[in-house]
């Protein structure tokens, strides 16, 4: 894609599109899963959980450990997370929330430390809950900084001091599916949505801070698609360390991915390049204009097309350069985009009459009756 087209942020500032997505999941104990493991596991140490007596040792993953802060607690984590074990008796009790949160590589570590700290004080603030963020640094195979917070499902509690005396009532809106109306969103997804937006715009705040160019998008893909900030794509599925060992475990020689979320990244990443293909064709760098190139267009399909006339609508809002647009097409690759999309055939399209067709349902029926009679007598 042209330098003119990469994707853009929402205040129409370069997309740092190198960057992951912020993600959230459940500490569960009834999937076997522990806070204090989670904690011992983000922390890289060794961690005695004091409600099963287990000790759960991460030390030797201690390389890529950048730092560790706690907020809206007054001990220490491995304090805070046996207490968030013990408040809970059920057995499949919901004990943690666990995010992953997708640091920008060109803040610095103290930058960082900042901005991971302002996210956490406004989950205090918002929902009182209290958060262990632990920053960890790429492993050398790629450049994934990212922050990992464990918060806790309940509030916390604090006398007329403000001293903390531990934890209170769970914050039911995380799981609330109620909808103040048919067409509304669940408030669970309104609060999950309000948090992505939040660690966004605390990320996008650090890096104006840092005089750094670029910004974050984590709206869905979709919606960037529509409002023509990006190209038209399909996002690819996160594997996830099942999936991922799996990967590794089952890869060929020649590095072929074998699983079935693979292959379908796979797929997504070739329709992809082809989207990107239909937006350079749609805005050449120069005035050459080539018949093969429209051909390549047309069987693209309309949608992709659609997509990257959006993308220039928007650029011509933010006052960027447009190259000239190409001429209408050819009115054979008019013809071919419309008839690429098929309808399904009818009785009509068929040739078949009224009575052919009521005759052609009814034998259809009693064949479905017959298959039904015969599973009944076996």
């Amino acid at each position: 894609m042209p330098r003119d087209f990469a994707p853009m942020s929402r205040c129409g500032r370069p997309l740092l599109d190198k960057i992951g997505r912020p993600r959230m999941s459940i500490v569960k104990r009834s999937d076997g899963h522990s806070a204090v493991a989670a904690l011992a596991y983000i922390t890289r140490e060794k961690i005695e959980d004091e409600r099963t007596a287990e000790i759960h040792n991460y030390r030797r993953k201690r390389a890529d450990l950048v730092t560790v802060h706690t907020s809206n607690w007054d001990g220490e984590p491995a304090e805070l997370w046996n207490t968030a074990e013990r408040a809970e008796t059920r057995r499949n009790s919901q004990v943690a929330r666990s995010h992953i949160l997708p640091l920008p590589s060109e803040l610095t570590d103290d930058q960082m430390l900042t901005l991971t700290k302002n996210y956490a004080g406004w989950l205090a603030e918002t929902y009182g809950t209290a958060s262990t963020v632990a920053i960890h640094k790429p492993d050398g195979k790629n450049n994934n900084w990212h922050a990992h917070l464990l918060e806790t499902t309940r509030r916390i509690q604090r006398d007329d001091a403000g001293r903390v005396v531990g934890l209170g009532e769970k914050t039911r809106e995380m799981n609330d599916l109620t909808r103040s109306s048919k067409d509304e969103l669940p408030r669970s997804k309104v609060e999950l949505i309000r948090r992505r937006n939040a660690w966004e715009d605390f990320t996008n705040q650090a890096l104006e801070m840092a005089g750094i160019e670029g910004r974050v998008d984590f709206s869905a893909y979709a919606d960037q698609i529509e409002e023509g900030r990006r190209a038209p794509q399909e996002p690819t599925q996160h594997l996830g360390p099942k999936a991922h060992a799996y990967e590794k475990a089952h890869a060929n020689k020649l590095g072929t991915a074998k699983g079935r979320k693979a292959a379908l990244n796979a797929g997504r990443r070739a329709r992809n390049a082809a989207a990107r293909e239909a937006l350079d064709l749609l805005v050449p760098t120069d005035d050459e204009q080539r018949d093969d190139d429209l051909d390549a267009l047309a069987d693209m399909g309309g949608d992709m097309i659609a997509a990257a006339k959006r993308t220039r609508r928007f650029m011509r809002q933010m006052g960027m350069s447009l190259p000239k647009r190409r001429p209408t097409p050819k009115p054979e690759i008019a013809a071919a985009q419309a008839t690429s999309a098929k309808p399904a055939p009818t009785a009509a399209t068929q040739g078949l009459t009224d009575e052919q067709e009521r005759k052609r349902r009814a034998a259809i029926a009693r064949r479905i009756a017959q298959r039904g009679r015969g599973a009944r007598t076996r």
